[in-house]
């Protein structure tokens, strides 16, 4: 597990506009360093404007605390246009938490294309789709005894790029749901006196398709219902 603690002090300072947020970071951090977990989280949670420095740290504290449900939330903010390198440290440590909460056995596994978009950011792909385009029409005008077998080379990769790049924007655009109650029932309509379809408990991911007064209708798995909007957060 990568529990690093990012002292990521001048990027915030950069993006941050209040200085009251620079105080309450630089005060989380050393908090967090005397290993004053809950109120290095308290000061945390006072900054208004939250990069993935302070989710990632905000994780950190929550995993010391014990909380392991809200860790996996903040460390999945923290992953949100972030690094390669930080989108994976985030997975490692999320990991860690669910093997906490008992779920390493019965929690579903991501399919390959799942799994590899998470770890991979946006811009990456787009980078990559682009140098895979440009190659491709290098080797159409310029290429003559090879163009036969590079160019299926490249279509190829350039067709698994796309389908990457769609998955990563369909992955974007949906709002996703998370679970922080330990259980929380999913109903037929936006009412708790419809039936009952399926439960969800801490931890669990699902996408939000609407919302509708207090009430999400969420998809998960294959199970489409709705959830009461107190009961989970916006990822």
């Amino acid at each position: 597990m990568r529990m690093r603690f990012l002292l990521i002090i001048t990027l915030f300072i950069f993006s941050s506009v209040c200085a009251n947020n620079q105080e309450s970071f630089l005060k989380a951090n050393a908090l967090y360093e005397e290993k004053k977990y809950k109120y290095a989280l308290e000061s945390y949670d006072a900054i208004d404007k939250r990069g993935l420095a302070v989710w990632y740290n905000m994780g950190n504290a929550a995993y010391k605390m014990g909380d392991y449900t809200h860790a996996i939330l903040y460390w999945r903010r923290a992953q949100k246009n972030s690094s390669y390198k930080i989108i994976q440290d985030a997975m490692q440590n999320i990991s860690a938490a669910y093997k906490k909460l008992g779920y390493e056995k019965d929690r579903p596994s991501l399919s390959f294309l799942k799994k590899h978009i998470s770890v991979m950011t946006l811009f990456l792909l787009q980078i990559l789709f682009l140098l895979f385009w440009f190659v491709f029409f290098i080797a159409v005008f310029y290429l003559k005894k090879q163009r036969m077998i590079i160019l299926p080379i490249l279509f190829l990769g350039n067709f698994l790029l796309a389908t990457f790049l769609i998955a990563k924007y369909r992955s974007i655009w949906y709002q996703k749901g998370f679970v922080i109650e330990k259980k929380v029932d999913v109903f037929t309509g936006p009412d708790q006196n419809y039936h009952t379809i399926t439960s969800l408990r801490a931890a669990d991911e699902f996408k939000i398709l609407k919302k509708q007064k207090k009430w999400y209708k969420i998809k998960y798995n294959k199970f489409t219902g709705w959830v009461l909007a107190d009961k989970i957060e916006i990822i």
